[in-house]
């Protein structure tokens, strides 16, 4: 989701919030047309609606995309509490099994960066436990192609840590825009990926998730 487009669905959920049969006709007026959004805001008030009524949307299931929705505002919104004057939160950049990773600025070097966030709380078992070695893992690496550690934590009960934003696309999106690359950016790409892969191997740290996406 753009970012721009995730702030004004925050600020519509929380505009609509306290209104009670209106929210539609609200949400049509505010959304210009635009029924995607309308029912993006929709879906997370349904979400928080039925929380409040001790109604899980999922109960016994998979999270709805609202409830998914509603996660990705709270946690931006826990951490922008607890880190205000140190990062400033943009909106979400992805997100994986058990963690989301958020644009932020970094206030106090003026620096764009990713903070990658585990959604479930310390105590959740297994999903901490690799957390918390991902971040001693990527703290004592230090190689060209392997993107360093600026800053780690714990807020709100919230694993987290920081790393470059990095500009671009992935290898996954160059692939879906261009296919077949040159052969020379496939070597070079491939050998950059080698040697960062070689030295994590030589540190004894084996990723056992490597692809266009990541």
């Amino acid at each position: 989701m753009q970012l721009d487009r995730w702030q004004r669905l925050k600020r519509l959920f929380h505009e609509a919030l306290n209104l009670g049969p209106e929210r539609e006709a609200f949400l049509t007026r505010a959304t210009a047309g635009d029924q995607g959004l309308a029912d993006d805001v929709l879906s997370l008030l349904a979400a928080n609606d039925n929380r409040r009524g001790d109604t899980p949307v999922s109960a016994g299931g998979a999270p709805t995309p609202g409830e998914r929705l509603l996660e990705l505002v709270e946690v931006e919104e826990e951490l922008s509490r607890a880190l205000e004057g140190r990062y400033s939160f943009a909106g979400p950049l992805g997100r994986g099994g058990m963690a989301l990773v958020l644009q932020a600025t970094d206030l106090r070097h003026d620096r764009p960066v990713a903070v990658k966030v585990l959604t479930t709380r310390p105590g959740g078992g297994i999903d901490s436990r690799r957390f918390l070695v991902e971040i001693r893992v990527t703290a004592r690496l230090h190689h060209p192609h392997i993107l360093p550690l600026f800053d780690s934590g714990e807020v709100d009960g919230h694993l987290f840590y920081v790393m470059p934003l990095v500009a671009g696309e992935s290898l996954q999106q160059l692939l879906a825009r261009q296919r077949p690359l040159p052969f020379e950016r496939v070597l070079r790409i491939t050998e950059d990926v080698a040697s960062a892969l070689d030295y994590a191997h030589s540190s004894g740290v084996v990723h056992r998730d490597i692809k266009p996406g990541n």
